[in-house]
């Protein structure tokens, strides 16, 4: 049997805010998704990327009716889930974005802090801002020397991480050093 492949881990947009400034000015969409409420606007260029089943499937010019209907996470790798947080952010849609937040909440551990702190603050959730931010303090000295923890936290996610109770436990230098190490960046 094969198995079809949703989704490309390897997909890591450095640019998601510009494609998403890009989408929410409708410039350069062309795909079209039609939900029961309305027209949403994408790029093809986005949607392979992160999904390559889009591009085995659609051309460039192509609109898509979507009905989406409730589904539950339980069973969904947490890698699966940002890719579907990330989109659910690209495609406004609020509902899938709260699940896919609740999800990511209960499973942010060592292994997938980093990508998920860096998707949160690109989109600036704040909640999942708030439950990364403690393990990110515990592993400032492996954070401070990412440059992508540099290029992806945001003010408010910095200033969360600043102020962590488990950033106390910290040394007056590395807490001195971090922010200016990421204001430098």
């Amino acid at each position: 049997m094969n198995n079809l492949e949703t989704f490309n881990p390897n997909a890591i947009s450095k640019s998601f805010s510009h494609f998403r400034g890009m989408r929410v000015r409708r410039e350069r969409l062309d795909i079209f998704i039609n939900t029961k409420e309305d027209e949403v606007g994408a790029q093809f260029i986005v949607l392979s990327a992160s999904f390559p089943i889009f591009g085995e499937y659609l051309s460039g010019s192509d609109v898509v009716h979507v009905r989406l209907s409730r589904f539950s996470l339980k069973n969904i790798a947490p890698k699966a889930t940002l890719r579907l947080y990330l989109l659910a952010q690209n495609l406004q849609n609020k509902a899938l974005v709260d699940g896919g937040s609740k999800f990511l909440c209960a499973r942010i551990e060592e292994t997938n802090v980093s990508e998920v702190w860096s998707a949160t603050n690109t989109t600036k959730n704040e909640v999942l801002i708030g439950v990364c931010a403690p393990l990110v303090a515990m592993n400032l000295k492996m954070f401070r020397t990412s440059r992508l923890f540099h290029v992806t936290t945001e003010i408010k996610g910095m200033m969360n991480l600043l102020g962590c109770p488990r950033m106390a436990q910290a040394s007056t230098t590395s807490k001195v050093e971090a922010p200016l190490e990421w204001r430098n960046a």
